[in-house]
Formats: structure tokens, sequence, C-alpha cells
């Protein structure tokens, strides 16, 4: 074409612009080769080592340590309840057959219940209670949720009880 110049020199491959910065002998540890790295490219790499150099230090902002305040707060009470209510009802299910011989299979089906059906029904009753936001309103929902399995697993426990054991209780209760 007219107008260009037909000699023009090819662009340097990725191997020549690094084949000036390394050593001719190999490293000898990852901390060697770090530091004849740096001594060879230019200063805005020493500049981003030296940026990096604190870097080691990890902090937790605020806001971080509150939400793991909440976390800790509203699923220990959570547990809490749900194991003292999965208790009561277990007690009564295996000591007093509460329910019959069916009732205690009727816990497994509300487990196998999808949660997200039961979602819209409740985002609207914690509106109307105004439960909506608070740590009552996610123990709530959280209690709600495991109550059917600890039942179910407190009440497993409580048969392998012998009876013997249950009158010992009443009657150290009562000081007999």
């Amino acid at each position: 074409m007219p107008g260009v110049a037909a000699s023009k020199s090819p662009p340097p491959s990725i191997r020549d612009l690094f084949d000036g910065a390394r050593s001719a002998d190999p490293p000898t540890s990852s901390s060697s080769t770090v530091a004849r790295e740096l001594n060879t490219f230019p200063e805005a790499a020493r500049e981003f080592a030296a940026a990096q150099e604190g870097s080691l230090d990890y902090k937790v902002s605020g806001s971080a340590w509150k939400a793991f305040k909440d976390s800790t707060i509203i699923s220990t009470l959570a547990t809490l309840c749900s194991v003292a209510f999965g208790t009561l009802a277990a007690y009564s299910i295996v000591r007093f057959r509460t329910g019959g011989d069916n009732y205690p299979f009727q816990f497994l089906t509300v487990r196998m219940f999808p949660p997200i059906a039961v979602v819209v029904p409740m985002v609207a009753m914690f509106s109307i209670l105004r439960l909506s936001d608070t740590y009552w309103g996610l123990i709530l929902a959280y209690t709600a949720f495991t109550l059917p399995f600890s039942i179910w697993m407190i009440r497993t426990w409580s048969y392998s009880i012998a009876p013997f054991w249950w009158r010992c209780s009443a009657m150290a209760a009562f000081g007999l």
C-alpha cells in the first residue's frame, strides 16, 4: 500500500518481556524469588508490595460483630425453646399416650411439609403481630420449624428410659 512503511518490526512476545527480568540461576526458595523479582521489576511492583505489607491484619467490622451477636442470641434462644417445648410434648406422648398411637407420626408429616408454603401466611401473621424484624419473630419461626424434629428425637430417647426411673424421679420430686 502506498504511504505505509513496508518494514515493521514484530511486537515483542511475552517471553521477550520477561526474559530480561529473570535471573539465570534457579531460585532456592520462594522468598528469594520474591526478593529477586522485586529488585528487577519496576517501582510500581515495589509500591504494591509495600501497600500489601499490612494486609494480613484481619479486622472485623462492628456490623459483623453485631450480626454474630444477634445470630448467637437468636439461635440459642430458639434451641432452648425447641428443646423445652419438645421435651414437654415428648414426655406427654410417651408417658400418657397423648393423641393415641398415630399422633407422633403427625409430627413427621408436618416435617415433610415444604417450609416455603408457610412463608406467606407467616409473613402476614408477623406483620399483624408486629413481629417482623424482631428477635422474638425469628425465635418463634425457628422454634416452629424445628419443634417437630425435637419432639420426634426426644420422644425416641424417652422410650429408652425404663418406667422404674420415671417413678423414681416422681417420688424424688415429691420428697417421698
